[in-house]
This record gives C-alpha cells, sequence and structure tokens, in this order.
C-alpha cells in the first residue's frame, strides 16, 4: 500500500474514532502513524515528516481541507466506515454516489513559486534534498478552507520546508515580513496579519 492510500484510511478511522470530520494531526500521529508505517513499509527515519507531506498532498488533491492548528476536514461524506475488531480491517457497508464542493487551486501559482525560490524554505533557506530532485511545499498564509477562506492569490502563498509548513499549521509560530531570510516576490500584510492574529498562538516565536 502507498502512503496516500494509508493515509486516507488513516484519516476515515481517524474521523469514525473521534465522530468527526474534522481530524488532527497529533491524532494521526499518536494513534495511527505506526500502522502507516506498517502498511507502506517504510524504512525512513522520519515518518512523522512524510506524513506532513502526504497531508499536503492529500490538500491539493482535495480530500482533506485544513482548518486550522493542525486541524484537517474531510471534504466529501465519506460511506459508513466498519472496523472488524476480528481482522482490524476497514469494511465499506454502503456506496453511493455523491456530489462535493471544494476549493479548486491553482497549481501552477505554487510551481512557479517553487522555481522562484528554486525550491528553498523562505524561512529557514533550506533546502530538502530526495536524491532525484529538491523538495518543498507551498503554504497559504490565510487558509483556504472554512472558515478562513483565503484566496489562493500569490500575495497569500509562501514557500517553506515541511517542518516550517507544519509549525505554521498548528499556529505555533508567527510571521514577520523583514524576518523572511528569501524574500522574492509580495505578500498582502492583511494575510500576515490575520495569521499571526487568528492563527498563532500567544506563545508561538516570530520566525
Amino acid at each position: 500500500m502507498d502512503w496516500p492510500e494509508s493515509v486516507r484510511n488513516a484519516i476515515i478511522r481517524s474521523a469514525q474514532k473521534h465522530k468527526s470530520p474534522v481530524v488532527t494531526r497529533i491524532a494521526l500521529v499518536q494513534e495511527e502513524l505506526d500502522r502507516i508505517v506498517r502498511e507502506t513499509e517504510s524504512e525512513g527515519k522520519t515518518p512523522d515528516q512524510t506524513l506532513s507531506r502526504i497531508l499536503q498532498v492529500l490538500r491539493d488533491d482535495g480530500f482533506i481541507e485544513f482548518v486550522g492548528r493542525g486541524e484537517y476536514k474531510i471534504t466529501y461524506t465519506p460511506p459508513q466506515i466498519i472496523i472488524s475488531a476480528d481482522a482490524g480491517e476497514i469494511t465499506a457497508t454502503e456506496r453511493k454516489e455523491v456530489t462535493t464542493t471544494r476549493v479548486v487551486r491553482d497549481t501552477s501559482i505554487i510551481s512557479n513559486l517553487k522555481s522562484l525560490y528554486e525550491n528553498k524554505c523562505q524561512i529557514c533557506s533550506h533546502t530538502l534534498d530526495l536524491g532525484s530532485k529538491y523538495y518543498s511545499e507551498g503554504h497559504h498564509i490565510k487558509p483556504l478552507g472554512t472558515p478562513h477562506h483565503g484566496p489562493d492569490n500569490i500575495k497569500n502563498i509562501i514557500i517553506v520546508c515541511p517542518n516550517h509548513h507544519v509549525l505554521l499549521d498548528f499556529g505555533a509560530m508567527k510571521i514577520e515580513l523583514s524576518k523572511l531570510k528569501i524574500h522574492k516576490h509580495e505578500i498582502d500584510l492583511s494575510f500576515l496579519n490575520y495569521h499571526n492574529e487568528k492563527i498563532a498562538n500567544s506563545i508561538g516565536g516570530i520566525c
């Protein structure tokens, strides 16, 4: 089983367990990560970072949307799920066609920004070397999903490494424009203010 499939299943299990369409990264790490590693036969030393990357992929695919402070909401109504106590397998008891509404992202915006910054994090200037390529993530400063409804606009995006992406998603740090190590495009200060006031917690540091 590959990582996206395993993480999707883990998200559904977590939603069913907690009886909520909103799941948290903390719950996935504490309750599901060991199983994900077994299912994917992963040998990497940083599965938590891989989880963060796959959560970003699932956000881009529209499976989940970022709510804030490390919380993600499933963007469709899943079929009823039963977890067998004996086999530990997931069984769908019903499947039906549903109509969903999700944010449609312009992936070219982030792709172009990643090229502009050469996949370097604007906060720490670190580049994640995967061997055959470099990796970075685009972070919407004012999140796209409910309840924030930020725009999919270049002025609302910064390029970051997975570690800083998690810190920003959890509201564990604020963003100060003058302290970005790399700054090559215009960023709307209203989005920075929104992040610092609405998302970053009171004890978050200034990047």
